[in-house]
């Protein structure tokens, strides 16, 4: 099979050793699968993944409508065999010297078996859309985190317990922040723009709070106190008020703008 090598930085966090590197979509695609076509879950102690949703036609209509695509990093796992890290030697760059045993290239020599640990809708999207226009996504590069476990017992809980993990402790971003931030919501980017240019809610929807921290953060829920007495209402309660969605159908409301 043929050999192949990326750019790589080392790492490692508690008792796991992990890579960073980068690939292009196709060759993402080629190397690394699901976990149940690796690791077929016929009972639940072999289980290593969540099966795969609709999510994945969502994503991929992301990636078919925006050229400013992003994804943040897969989890890929090394379930049969491992990677061979190739270090760089620094002779020539003193400044490089501290990094000396951590920044190398990754050696895949196709007998390895890869799946996404966590990221699988993500692949799926991206296969789906290699299938429909492959050229689009050419240049396009996504970036992994590779860590490698046995597939005896103790490796196999390790990964469940990785995935879970990841899963648990991750944050979906509020309806506030979603308002407050979102480039491709026409609610939200309406929304601002009537708390920033409409006379009426000028300097009246509250936006910011003061978190026990001292630090501002956005005004999430209903977040008023009887002491804002110049405010209307909080960002997350206007949008629910003056925007409506009623059965999938945008409106606009109580106001016309």
């Amino acid at each position: 099979m043929k050999t192949t090598y990326f750019p790589c930085v080392k790492g490692s966090m508690g008792d796991w050793t992990y890579y960073v590197t980068v690939m292009g979509v196709a060759e993402l695609v080629r190397y690394v699968h699901f976990a149940e076509e690796v690791c077929p879950n016929k009972d639940l102690d072999n289980m290593i993944q969540r099966e795969v949703s609709n999510r994945s036609k969502d994503i991929a209509e992301y990636l078919r409508t925006n050229d400013q695509r992003f994804f943040g990093s897969l989890i890929v796992a090394a379930y049969d065999g491992q990677p061979r890290f190739l270090p760089i030697a620094f002779a020539d760059a003193p400044l490089m010297s501290q990094f000396q045993g951590s920044v190398g290239v990754l050696q895949f020599d196709g007998t390895e078996q890869y799946y996404a640990l966590d990221g699988q809708h993500r692949l799926a999207a991206l296969k789906i859309e290699l299938d429909n226009n492959a050229a689009r996504y050419q240049s396009d590069q996504v970036s992994m985190i590779v860590i490698c476990h046995t597939k005896d017992e103790v490796g196999m809980t390790r990964a469940r317990r990785l995935f879970t993990t990841v899963n648990r402790y991750a944050k979906k971003t509020s309806p506030a922040t979603h308002t407050a931030m979102s480039e491709d919501d026409g609610v939200a980017i309406t929304t601002r723009r009537l708390i920033r240019e409409h006379t009426l809610f000028k300097e009246r929807i509250k936006v910011m709070v003061l978190g026990k921290n001292g630090r501002a953060k956005i005004a999430s829920g209903n977040a008023m106190s009887p002491s804002d007495h110049k405010y209307l209402m909080a960002i997350e309660s206007f949008r629910k008020w003056l925007l409506p969605e009623c059965s999938g159908v945008f409106s606009l409301g109580r106001i016309k703008v």
